[in-house]
């Protein structure tokens, strides 16, 4: 009990967070990033087993007391006040669960009836959405129009994802860094879809009435009489990119500037500036530097500080002087290289293309559109290659003069496998010891 005790204190203290405790939550290793208020998990555990203790404490308390004065034994009078505090806090929550669990009963074989009806359907968007080259879904969001484009209860862009269609901008599919700045995303951008390759638009056969409204470059590919699938032009899962700039920042200050950046035609434009976490600034790579100190605010090398909306940062190519001079080039002139053959992707998270590098490419990378993550693996010509972050939070690698293929792939953590492992062991023993024990079991009673 003192345990448990002592675990619920600890976990609610915590859970006091950063209001309460101010700068001293961070001299705990971690707590900067953490968010503080998960440890109400922790409480929870802790209470789940301090009840049936502090129940069984309090009637072992008591019962000698109330057999004293009512003379009856012991152990009936510990059994009536278990019965009775399982009976006082259990008789609500029974009665409310069997009453929740009824209702959803109805609603799920409602939704199951409704989803029969147009199964039919449902079925020829997947099929030919399947069929096409594969690139992202976008159906809405639950804010916009999202939430009235139904497939029976369900809106499409939660469906979608459901039966393995790769879907953005909507909760399941933005548990990332990506996610914050997913929202600054606009329809009525062309920019925007390449950005995230948003390749395919799904909406409601009927544009009266229900929200969108159809952009001018879509184009239609599809349609039945409750949906009609759309196509829009990307580069893919893969693009080509100059790295401009090196931000650093932490996990609560890179919003607005990312945000800044995706609303100007800098991503247009192909240039990526590389964002880090890392505490060495400046980095001597010889790209102009700087660092967010706020969510508004950031620090030059030389430690001027800037307000982001009233000076934002400008970004140029690095064999590039001037906006002036930036302003009369091509796009081909300062990122001289190109995507070559089909970009292929399986479902074990290997993304692949071809790339042509010309002379002369400073800063050239490749990026995929894949929220960065410290499994993700690159190789280009078969060797690793160095791997970073880059607006708004994809995963990018550098790349030389000439022709190169170049894979991303996703690889578990050492960590991972090793419990997997560690796992396994211990069913292994659990089984061999439970079997032990039936034999010794079996041999015992026959002697």
């Amino acid at each position: 009990m003192t345990g448990f005790a002592f675990l619920f204190l600890f976990w609610l203290l915590l859970y006091f967070g950063r209001t309460t405790w101010g700068g001293l939550i961070d001299l705990i290793p971690g707590m900067k990033e953490f968010h503080l208020s998960r440890f109400i998990v922790g409480v929870h555990i802790a209470g789940l087993f301090l009840a049936p203790i502090g129940a069984t404490w309090l009637v072992e308390t008591t019962s000698g007391l109330l057999a004293r004065l009512t003379r009856f034994p012991v152990y009936f009078i510990r059994l009536i006040g278990l019965m009775g505090l399982i009976g006082l806090m259990g008789f609500p929550i029974y009665k409310q669960t069997i009453a929740y669990a009824a209702h959803n009963d109805r609603l799920i074989r409602q939704a199951n009836e409704n989803h029969a009806k147009v199964r039919e359907d449902e079925d020829a968007l997947f099929k030919t959405i399947r069929s096409l080259p594969p690139g992202r879904v976008f159906a809405g969001r639950g804010g916009s129009w999202g939430k009235d484009f139904r497939i029976a209860e369900t809106p499409y862009y939660m469906n979608l994802s459901s039966y393995g269609i790769p879907t953005v901008l909507w909760l399941p599919e933005t548990w990332s860094p990506n996610s914050d700045t997913e929202q600054y995303f606009s329809e009525d951008q062309a920019k925007d879809y390449d950005l995230y390759n948003i390749r395919y638009v799904v909406t409601p056969s009927r544009e009266a009435g229900s929200g969108f409204a159809r952009q001018p470059f879509w184009k239609i590919m599809k349609g039945t009489p409750s949906w009609k699938l759309y196509e829009v032009p990307t580069s893919g899962y893969f693009t080509t990119g100059i790295r401009p700039a090196i931000v650093a920042t932490d996990k609560r200050s890179y919003g607005n500037v990312v945000r800044l950046w995706i609303q100007s035609d800098t991503p247009k434009q192909r240039l990526f500036p590389e964002l880090t976490f890392d505490r060495d600034y400046p980095k001597k790579t010889g790209l102009p530097n700087f660092r967010m100190i706020d969510e508004s605010t950031f620090m030059v090398p030389d430690g001027g500080r800037h307000n982001i909306f009233m000076e934002p940062p400008v970004y140029l190519p690095p064999n590039v002087s001037s906006i002036e001079q930036f302003k009369t080039l091509r796009t081909d002139q300062y990122n001289n290289m190109k995507l070559i053959g089909p970009q292929e992707v399986d479902r074990d998270m290997v993304y692949k293309t071809k790339v042509e590098v010309g002379e002369n490419c400073v800063e050239c990378i490749v990026v995929l559109k894949q929220t960065y993550h410290p499994n993700w693996r690159a190789t280009i010509d078969g060797k690793p290659a160095q791997s970073f972050t880059v607006f708004p939070f994809f995963i990018a690698t550098p790349v030389t003069p000439g022709t190169h293929e170049v894979v991303f792939s996703y690889e578990p953590s050492g960590l991972k496998i090793i419990l997997l492992i560690t796992e396994f062991l211990f069913i292994a023993l659990f089984m061999i010891n439970a079997i032990r024990k039936c034999f010794l079991t079996r041999h015992v009673s026959e002697k």
